[in-house]
């Protein structure tokens, strides 16, 4: 393999890949949003191939292909790495998007190291992705969202895998410096509880409230940025905003992932400054991650009254208050891609770029700025 030399007296050089461009899912925008923040940080070059339809002699080579090796033939543009850099850093959703490596020609030989971070793993998943997983052998670590997966991710790379928590671009996400009114009363996203759900449909249809949702499995979109936008700006509109652990909104088909983790919308929902409503995963990642008062506001499930859960909350408007801000504080911390970034550098014996400080100034600024608002000191919430 040919070592690319080392420069310390030269910026950092980064190279970010991702197949976010694979199908425009909307569940595809977490990587795309990753990749943006850490360009910004860094100035690196993005590489997202593009998906080019198959035709049935295409698709036939593909299964021919999959039968010999356990891998189909990916559908990418291919496009070359030709400049030289420190660091290769693969973004994807699951284990099946590593395929897409394949299309950026030269990756592993024109960077001195390389680190892959997986959103979506699952130890139920890990032999039936085995060789998928094994591409992960080119890298110099691996990252994984889900940490009960990292003991079976681990059989089948010799990489190392860690734990990373996922991060959010909160800068874009957080209602600071200039936060709005919030004209929706609950916003819901995704996966969710049947009961709640109708119960919050029957509440809007009675004008006691206003729930906006989404639902639909791999919404796909036109475009990632305006995708995101739309996102954060219905979650930053909205005072609440659901989440459920897995088993309490299990899905039919998702019964292969029974391991508790943590989803990806509480640290959108928290980043946005609204207040969690639902059920906490039961994990000690969360309490860790999430060890502030009020982060997430259980739902009772056993029997679910929306109506009495909604209206006891709304007569506690200060308790809502400090929870809006603090989330929004909180956010801007701990769960922003920089300090992500940081881990991921320490690592591998990289130097954190400028970048990065400057982006943490600018997030301790805005932090400071919302917790002035609860008269906070700001050393106590650091600590």
């Amino acid at each position: 393999m040919k070592t690319v030399p080392s420069s310390r007296m030269q910026p950092l050089r980064v190279c970010l890949g991702s197949d976010y461009y694979n199908g425009r899912q909307l569940y595809n925008g977490l990587c795309y949003e990753a990749c943006v923040a850490m360009a910004a940080m860094t100035g690196a070059t993005v590489i997202a191939p593009e998906s080019v339809p198959e035709n049935l002699a295409g698709r036939m080579v593909s299964l021919a292909q999959r039968s010999l090796t356990g891998l189909p033939r990916h559908n990418a543009r291919p496009q070359s790495v030709t400049d030289q850099y420190d660091l290769f850093f693969y973004v994807a959703m699951q284990p099946h998007n590593l395929l897409y490596l394949k299309a950026m020609q030269g990756w592993r030989e024109q960077s001195r190291k390389a680190v892959a971070f997986l959103f979506e793993t699952w130890s139920s998943q890990a032999h039936r992705d085995r060789h998928y997983l094994r591409l992960l052998d080119q890298f110099d670590h691996v990252f994984l969202f889900n940490p009960n997966s990292v003991a079976e991710v681990q059989k089948h790379t010799s990489t190392p895998c860690s734990y990373l928590p996922a991060g959010v671009d909160v800068l874009f996400a957080t209602p600071y410096p200039n936060p709005m009114a919030r004209s929706i009363d609950v916003y819901g996203m995704g996966r969710t509880v049947e009961t709640v759900h109708e119960q919050l449909i029957e509440l809007t249809q009675q004008r006691k409230l206003l729930y906006v949702w989404d639902r639909g499995p791999g919404q796909a979109v036109t475009g990632f940025w305006q995708a995101r936008l739309r996102t954060y700006h219905l979650i930053r509109n909205s005072r609440m905003f659901t989440s459920f652990n897995f088993r309490n909104a299990n899905k039919k088909g998702e019964e292969g992932r029974p391991e508790e983790a943590i989803p990806a919308r509480v640290f959108e929902g928290t980043a946005a400054g609204s207040i969690l409503i639902g059920s906490a995963p039961r994990v000690p990642e969360f309490e860790r991650l999430f060890d502030w008062p009020d982060a997430l506001i259980e739902i009772p499930m056993n029997p679910v009254d929306m109506a009495g859960f909604y209206a006891e909350l709304q007569a506690q408007p200060e308790r809502l208050r400090r929870a809006s801000i603090i989330n929004a504080a909180q956010a801007l911390r701990r769960h922003d891609w920089s300090y992500r970034l940081e881990d991921i550098l320490r690592a591998v014996d990289l130097p954190v770029p400028a970048g990065v400080q400057e982006r943490k100034l600018k997030l301790a600024g805005l932090a400071d700025l919302a917790e002035s608002q609860l008269g906070l000191s700001v050393v106590a919430a650091r600590a």
